[in-house]
């Protein structure tokens, strides 16, 4: 039945808020793989208050080393989807492509190199996340719909619907 479903958010507070991380030391890496049981429970309680959906904590992930990209992947997969049981869904999530790019060019379009970059970054995240079981992605807090339109194919290709939600600033950001 369409309609509307309450989800699960606010990951990076409430985990911060418990003292297991903080925006500055990269809380989903460190919480997700450092304190999993940490992570878990905090699964549990969202599906406990009525979560109908269970975000893994794939955001903010911008790992230059593959291999730990997928353990993250794969751990955050998988406490979502213990704590979700059968009655729940998992949403993937994949955070916005982070290109170092100062504030002088954040408003540009990305070059041909920077949205190939982008393109392999979304097709490892879909394939890492769908590898383990995931029934949705959320792609949360883009700031340019161009980017928010890579990720798309992969995950139309993976076969699961997408939530996209978009960020605005204003020309000072």
């Amino acid at each position: 039945a369409l309609g509307p479903v309450i989800t699960d958010g606010a990951y990076f507070l409430e985990l911060e808020r418990r003292c297991l991380g903080s925006y500055a030391t990269g809380v989903p890496d460190d919480a997700v793989l450092r304190n999993p049981e940490g992570v878990l429970e905090l699964h549990r309680e969202y599906a406990s208050a009525g979560s109908e959906v269970i975000l893994a904590m794939g955001w903010g992930v911008q790992s230059t080393d593959v291999p730990q990209e997928r353990e993250h992947n794969r751990t955050a997969v998988e406490l979502a989807r213990e704590a979700a049981g059968p009655e729940r869904l998992v949403a993937g999530n994949i955070s916005g492509f982070g290109i170092s790019r100062g504030p002088d060019r954040y408003w540009e379009p990305l070059s041909e190199s920077e949205r190939v970059e982008a393109q392999h970054f979304f097709h490892r995240r879909v394939d890492q996340q769908m590898a383990v079981g995931v029934d949705a992605f959320f792609l949360e807090s883009y700031t340019s719909v161009e980017t928010a339109s890579l990720a798309i194919p992969f995950i139309r290709d993976a076969g699961v619907p997408a939530v996209v939600m978009l960020v605005f600033h204003d020309s000072e950001y």
